[in-house]
């Protein structure tokens, strides 16, 4: 479901593209938009119930998720040293930081704090 709805994503934007670009006649556009558009929302629905009924699926998103932003940070700091905006003692120790954070669960309980106790098992154990 996960690639189908990316696979989607890229169909509408490449659609879109062509549109402005006058690749495709206006009628031809409104059919395959729609039918596009109904794809997607199918598949972000099935997803999006999978997701909430199947406890490891959303754990997966959830560690997922986490990393790319711990990686999207650790990519702000590195461009921020760079630059000089900060220096590279400071980045490198915030870089450590969301090591640490992301290694211990800190970014996943961001990511995922909608109160779910079952997708932080070991907290219930600390109370």
């Amino acid at each position: 479901l996960l690639a189908e709805t990316l696979a989607m994503r890229s169909a509408r934007q490449e659609l879109d593209s062509m549109r402005s670009t006058g690749e495709i006649v206006p009628v031809l556009f409104s059919d395959l938009e729609r039918d596009i558009d109904d794809r997607l929302a199918r598949a972000e629905g099935d997803l999006e119930s999978l997701a909430q009924d199947t406890e490891a699926v959303r754990k997966r998103q959830v560690r997922l998720t986490a990393r790319r932003l711990a990686s999207a940070q650790k990519g702000a700091l590195s461009d921020a040293a760079r630059s000089g905006r900060i220096g590279e003692q400071a980045a490198r120790r915030m870089s450590k930081q969301i090591d640490i954070a992301l290694e211990e669960g800190e970014l996943a309980r961001e990511v995922g704090s909608d109160g779910d106790p079952a997708l932080y098992p070991d907290e219930e154990a600390d109370q």
